[in-house]
């Protein structure tokens, strides 16, 4: 898997996690990093773990980095808390999935169980069915 080591002060010049520039600007800016993905991940105790996918202006590759962000106002975290002076990149790139979402079922009408109209039988309607 290929990546791409940054240093925290390249990743700072670059906006990121939080500064990085609208798509608007960095189409009139080619040398602004453009934010593709941004997603939580995972939360721990007083930080959140976020993944954040950019494309880098210098080669056009799209990376992938993980950051964290303080929980409440009273965590001073750097968002590269977790790492050392530099930070590693997974070059990434988009793919299709397909999802599966749930929604709420419409309210049917309730059929009563239809008699059986031969000789010597007879429909049972148990508790359920009868509305007991």
């Amino acid at each position: 898997m290929p990546t791409r080591t940054f240093t925290r002060a390249e990743l700072d010049a670059l906006g990121l996690p939080d500064d990085m520039p609208s798509a608007e600007y960095a189409a009139k800016y080619p040398e602004a990093a453009v934010e593709l993905h941004r997603e939580q991940v995972d939360s721990r105790r007083w930080v959140s773990v976020h993944e954040l996918v950019f494309r880098a202006p210098d080669d056009g590759k799209a990376y992938r980095v993980t950051y964290v962000a303080g929980l409440t106002e009273h965590q001073d975290v750097s968002p590269w808390e977790y790492e050392g002076d530099t930070v590693d990149a997974v070059e990434v790139e988009p793919y299709e999935r397909r999802t599966i979402a749930w929604c709420a079922v419409e309210p049917r009408e309730e059929q009563q169980p239809e008699a059986d109209d031969r000789p010597g039988r007879t429909a049972h309607i148990g508790p359920k069915e009868a509305g007991q």
